[in-house]
């Protein structure tokens, strides 16, 4: 790094801001969790200078993976680790993550042990074959009551819901009133709606971090047709392999949180400022994720603003909660020796206690995971360790009677005080075209985003997902400029990196050391909608377009030809208000009638005013008193 005499003022502005370093990366990265990594080293490759800047002092983001328990058995005493949030390749047929990770693998860069689970994440009812389900009272569903909830949810997929994605795919609807409106419209009985909300509740999207009443009910769940083939999971390995070779040779600048980005427009640049040095660069890719995009935009981050359109999209999403607790058992607990995936419990108490639990001695393990999410995992975080273990084991005790449940050790999450949240879900309000307006490039394409919640593919909320929009946004730089440089395979890339690696997976010490620590601060649900003549204007201010734009391009035609036939008349008036014709508007135009008042609020542009439709009469009529130019 550059000493601070080697460095020059920053323009934007001396006197708050640190000195701009004289290191001008081609491309700066915010963020370092899977999207920023993924591509940072896809630029890396291509022969780009990557600067990546991770606000905290670690890497990978929501892949958070802790040195576990060591183990015996056919693992030879191997090391286990626990993934904290991402846990799974899902919908491996075509997902991007997965087949990289393989080719690693089999190119032997990294370790990884992928076994297949029941859990499908496009196939909701799949892992039914191996579930045992728990009513409220705590008894297991017999054969015949579990098929009976299996085929209700069917049937309300097939008769409700595919039905109202198919023709109504844009609807506002949550999940729970959905549900509603197919119990009004089959008119159950309220034993027949309890059993439905269960099925719902078991089959519906568990795993998009909100609750019923507050998911989409055309966009939970509704995955492309091209996503589709079994899920793996890494035990006894984690994400962390994966993240430590996508770092490697990369320019990474830990506990640099970025606290503003200015646009140049006269030299299409970015400034990047953190709190203690400025860089300048061609491209920015911000993988901030969604609740502290949200922040950054509330607190001004961005310079200009972003367009309106994007913070809409941003409003319409949610950023839920997903918690895990590994409980640790002794190695002979009869619960593991049980040959079922998933032990299900259906809510018994307020808040409604809905628990999933993994147990992964289906896969030579000994320990289980619980799942919870929502309210009820926001809730769960207001108790202690030992409140919540005892719940837990109150109900597996009920569960299983004859059993002696012991807890040997544990790791628990609580994302929402930590980081306050998991990842994103579809609110009742999205219409599925939220991840095309989030991952819109900004500042002439100079500013580009990446993440999960920028998914264009049906699949935000996953590893897979928020990586391949990382791979998105490398492509756009790339296909914009020629890079210097040349392609590296993997077989090129150095085994080791050139620079000491970044820690990546912490020990459950350390792990609980830091969680007991760490506070997150305070996100907003919805960020603040700028007016909407302002937000146009500040959208366009810096891609000013021919007047020809969105608002006049179906009448323009029309327009230019009165204009051809009016020549004369246009120029006479022309000199004595010139300021009406400029050579370039913005687009898109503020609205279709900007007063007086816009113009002097602001001088740059031009006021402008259409009121009758192109079908009447043609006529040009320009009035220097109202400050307005007519078309009609």
């Amino acid at each position: 790094m550059p000493s601070p005499s080697s460095r020059k003022k920053s323009p934007s502005n001396p006197n708050s801001s640190p000195l701009l370093s004289t290191y001008k990366p081609r491309a700066v990265v915010v963020g370092g969790g899977i999207s920023g990594l993924g591509s940072a080293h896809e630029l890396s490759k291509q022969g780009f200078d990557v600067l990546l800047l991770e606000a905290t002092n670690r890497l990978g983001g929501r892949l958070f993976s802790v040195k576990g328990w060591p183990i015996t058995s056919a693992h030879a005493m191997r090391e286990q680790h626990l993934e904290l949030c991402a846990s799974w390749f899902h919908a491996t047929d075509k997902n991007l993550l997965f087949q990289y990770v393989k080719d690693l693998i089999d190119k032997g860069h990294i370790q990884l042990n992928l076994t297949e689970t029941a859990f499908h994440f496009t196939e909701p009812f799949h892992k039914f074959k191996s579930m045992i389900i728990f009513g409220s009272d705590n008894q297991p569903l017999t054969p015949a009551q579990k098929n009976r909830l299996l085929k209700l949810a069917k049937k309300f997929n097939k008769e409700y819901l595919e039905p109202l994605i198919n023709k109504s795919p844009h609807r506002p609807l949550s999940y729970s009133q959905a549900i509603q409106e197919y119990i009004h419209q089959k008119n159950m009985s309220a034993e027949e709606s309890t059993r439905l909300i269960h099925a719902a509740t078991l089959i519906g999207p568990f795993d998009d971090t909100a609750d019923l009443d507050e998911l989409s009910a055309t966009q939970a769940g509704n995955f492309p047709e091209e996503s589709a083939g079994p899920d793996y999971i890494m035990y006894p390995d984690a994400y962390d392999s994966v993240v430590e070779f996508l770092s490697r040779n990369l320019e990474i600048r830990l506990n640099q949180q970025v606290q503003k980005l200015y646009y140049h427009q006269t030299t299409h640049t970015i400034q990047i400022h953190t709190a203690t040095d400025c860089f300048e660069s061609d491209y920015v890719i911000s993988t901030l994720p969604l609740h502290t995009l949200k922040l950054a935009v509330t607190q001004g981050m961005f310079e200009p603003a972003l367009r309106r359109k994007k913070l809409e999209a941003m409003n319409r999403l949610g950023y839920g909660l997903y918690n895990k607790i590994y409980l640790r058992l002794n190695s002979d607990s009869p619960l593991l020796k049980i040959k079922a995936e998933w032990f299900d419990f259906l809510p018994s108490n307020e808040p409604p206690d809905y628990y999933e639990i993994m147990n992964y001695g289906m896969f030579g393990a000994d320990f289980i995971i619980v799942f919870t999410q929502g309210k009820y995992a926001r809730f769960v975080e207001s108790l202690s360790d030992e409140e919540y273990i005892a719940r837990i084991l109150r109900r597996l005790n009920q569960a299983f009677p004859n059993m002696k449940i012991e807890v040997l050790d544990y790791v628990r999450t609580n994302w929402q005080k930590t980081k306050g949240g998991s990842y994103s879900y579809p609110g009742k309000n999205a219409t599925g075209l939220e991840g095309d307006a989030l991952v819109e490039p900004e500042w002439d394409g100079h500013l580009l985003f990446a993440g999960e919640a920028c998914s264009t593919t049906g699949e935000p909320g996953t590893a897979h997902g928020a990586y391949a929009t990382g791979l998105e946004a490398a492509e756009k730089i790339t296909n914009r400029t020629s890079a210097q440089g040349i392609l590296l395979s993997c077989e090129e890339i150095p085994t080791f990196p050139s620079h000491p690696a970044p820690p990546i997976a912490l020990t459950i010490e350390e792990y609980k050391d830091w969680s007991a620590s760490t506070e997150s601060p305070e996100y907003p649900d919805q960020v603040p909608l700028p007016d909407e003549e302002w937000a146009s204007i500040a959208s366009s201010a810096y891609r000013p377009e021919p007047i020809a734009s969105r608002v006049f391009h179906h009448f323009y035609e029309a327009y230019h030809s009165a204009c051809q036939t009016m020549l004369s008349y246009f120029g006479k008036l022309s000199k004595e208000c010139p300021s009406y014709f400029p050579p370039a508007l913005p687009s898109p135009l503020p609205s279709a009638e900007l007063c007086s008042e816009e113009r002097n609020r602001e001088p740059s542009y031009h006021s402008l005013s259409i009121f009758s439709s192109v079908h009447s009469a043609p006529g040009v009529n320009i009035s220097s008193a109202s400050n307005t130019l007519r078309l009609g």
